[in-house]
């Protein structure tokens, strides 16, 4: 018996070492080509550049810079820092009294949402990184706020995730949209907490923030 399970674990370990070694390169690393710009040069690198910059700095740091539709549009590169560490800058996020900036939702609904399709109504958009982490009592509130300010007024509100998770359940037979795969949005707004909560007049100014797991009242807004 001592035997036959040496024998099992001599041929189960090469197995076990591949499956491993798979795991490794699972997730692959962005496509650079064409889009690793230098900062200093004001140039996108070539494709013999990145190979070279990748030998010698192995680790080199870029921060990507995201289109309005949440797309990578291009990397930076500084070369005089090519290790610094890129960081989400809560002083750049969208603040009250300005306007939301551009952006263009794919919905789990099949529509396509502008912010200047949003115009002349309010809307409500809220960004959460995975459902796996949510505030349920919280998110199940606000869906009930939502259901009872759509009776009288009209709001247009979006669930933006960052992975693609199946949100539609979670959305179902509610007044609210959703977004999949939305990660690029949470970088180009710098979102550090989750989740936050923008609310846009019809004007398109954000007229209130939420952040956190603290109640979303956003109605009260809507009163005045």
């Amino acid at each position: 018996m001592r035997f036959l399970f040496l024998c099992f674990f001599l041929v189960a370990q090469p197995s076990f070492s591949q499956t491993k070694e798979l795991r490794a390169y699972s997730t692959p690393s962005p496509e650079l080509s064409g889009k690793l710009f230098n900062t200093q040069t004001g140039e996108f690198l070539s494709d013999e550049e990145i190979q070279k910059l990748k030998s010698e700095i192995p680790k080199f740091q870029y921060e990507p810079v995201y289109d309005i539709a949440g797309k990578v549009e291009k990397y930076l590169f500084d070369p005089e820092d090519p290790r610094k560490v890129i960081l989400r800058n809560p002083a750049l996020q969208p603040k009250v009294g300005e306007e939301f900036p551009e952006f263009v939702f794919q919905t789990v609904k099949g529509k396509e949402v502008t912010t200047a399709s949003m115009r002349g109504n309010w809307s409500l958009l809220f960004f959460k990184n995975s459902i796996s982490t949510l505030h349920q009592a919280q998110f199940d509130q606000l869906l009930a706020d939502l259901n009872e300010a759509s009776t009288e007024v009209k709001i247009q509100a979006i669930a933006i995730f960052a992975y693609d998770e199946p949100i539609e359940p979670l959305l179902e037979n509610h007044p609210i949209d959703g977004v999949k795969n939305g990660n690029g949005f949470f970088q180009r707004f710098h979102l550090t907490s989750m989740p936050t909560v923008f609310l846009i007049n019809p004007e398109g100014q954000i007229a209130a923030k939420f952040e956190g797991t603290k109640p979303i009242d956003f109605q009260s807004f809507l009163e005045n």
